[in-house]
């Protein structure tokens, strides 16, 4: 039993993985996203698989959280880059070359067919590898190592719709093990409401490597990929936000919090809920429930907004949840911060409605009118 214990370890209070678990490095870095060692391990783990595009990502993320080793890994991958294109046209030019005209047009013509190619061939791996930053593109190919680029602007409500599905279907796949069949699968009657509503602009087909996703029929590149959703209470000032990639502060909402105490440190949703214990009373009309009973609910009370008096639970005012919802899928990461809110939001009024969403939509599945929460008000 002892022996057994060891090979434990705690991800957040009472849940533990076992270090023999062939997943344990991915699932330790999903609750612990700033973990520059364990993201640095995991890339390498990818890379000995020959996943080579998501390896570069996490190689990517543990940079950012200062591990120098991966630092170097992206540096020398940037500088190979660059020169390759410029030595192979170097020495093409050396054996063309020829002191007959035609020789020397010969050699012309094939050097500048060269430099064409690396130029086309660099431009790729650029944006293969996330050297050129796209911010506005929303399709996303698994473990691809290829991705077709076209002349397109997708709106930042486009793109956040875009993260949504993206981490609706990893919080599925990392449940189940594989990814769904078809999106309807993420739109289930409770307690498997991975999300309320899909646009009938999203397209999605599972591949033998994983699968891919496009919305409003704009296709991009695999760099709009690198960034899940993920929510965190901001305990200084009383603030709720949504991250993208756990370092894009997409939008910031004022919340009721705890006398004295605060939810786990790291949770994650377990539970979307409509209208809890009817919808008419203290939980609002909307909640997403944490570990030991915290939750994220809406509120009766909209007045006591900003200040600390629950019993831990965080209160939004129900407009702000309800539009919040939508976007927020089954399995989305939640942290504590005691730090400042780190900036201002991209949507500085709170999110959009969620695109599509009709405003009469019939959430009737995922209501739950035969459980009482007892979440901590």
């Amino acid at each position: 039993m002892k022996e057994f214990k060891q090979d434990l370890i705690e991800i957040r209070k009472n849940i533990f993985i076992s270090k023999s678990d062939p997943d344990f490095l991915k699932k330790y870095v999903k609750y612990n996203p700033t973990d520059s060692e364990k993201l640095f391990e995991y890339a390498k783990e990818l890379e000995s698989n020959g996943e080579t595009l998501k390896a570069y990502q996490f190689f990517s993320k543990a940079a950012r959280y200062g591990h120098y080793q991966a630092n170097k890994i992206i540096e020398n991958t940037a500088k190979s880059v660059t020169v390759a294109p410029l030595a192979h046209a170097h020495v093409h030019q050396k054996r063309n070359t020829s002191n007959t005209p035609i020789a020397v047009l010969i050699a012309i013509l094939l050097i500048l067919l060269l430099l064409l190619t690396s130029i086309i061939f660099f431009y790729f791996i650029t944006n293969w590898f996330g050297m050129t930053k796209i911010n506005e593109t929303n399709v996303y190919e698994k473990n691809i190592t290829h991705a077709t680029m076209i002349n397109a602007s997708p709106t930042k409500t486009e793109e956040l719709v875009f993260i949504s599905l993206h981490s609706a279907i990893e919080n599925y796949q990392d449940v189940n093990g594989v990814y769904p069949m078809s999106l309807s699968e993420l739109t289930v009657g409770a307690p498997n409401n991975y999300l309320s509503f899909i646009p009938n602009t999203v397209e999605y087909e599972r591949t033998s490597s994983g699968f891919m996703l496009s919305v409003d029929g704009i296709n991009g590149s695999v760099a709009a990929a690198d960034g899940l959703l993920s929510l965190v209470f901001y305990e200084k000032t009383n603030e709720l936000g949504l991250l993208k990639g756990g370092q894009e502060l997409l939008a910031l909402y004022p919340v009721a919090a705890g006398k004295e105490v605060a939810p786990p440190s790291e949770s994650i949703v377990t539970s979307r809920v409509v209208s809890p214990n009817g919808g008419e009373g203290a939980l609002g009309t909307r909640g997403l429930q944490l570990t030991d009973q915290f939750a994220i609910h809406g509120t009766n009370q909209p007045d006591l907004i900003g200040e600390n008096v629950s019993m831990g639970c965080l209160r939004m005012k129900n407009e702000d949840i309800e539009t919040l919802f939508p976007y927020i899928p089954l399995g989305t990461p939640f942290f504590v911060e005691s730090e400042s809110v780190p900036g201002k939001p991209i949507f500085a009024n709170g999110l959009p409605s969620f695109p599509g969403l009709p405003e009469q939509h019939d959430f009737i599945k995922e209501t739950t009118p035969d459980v009482v929460y007892n979440w901590r008000l």
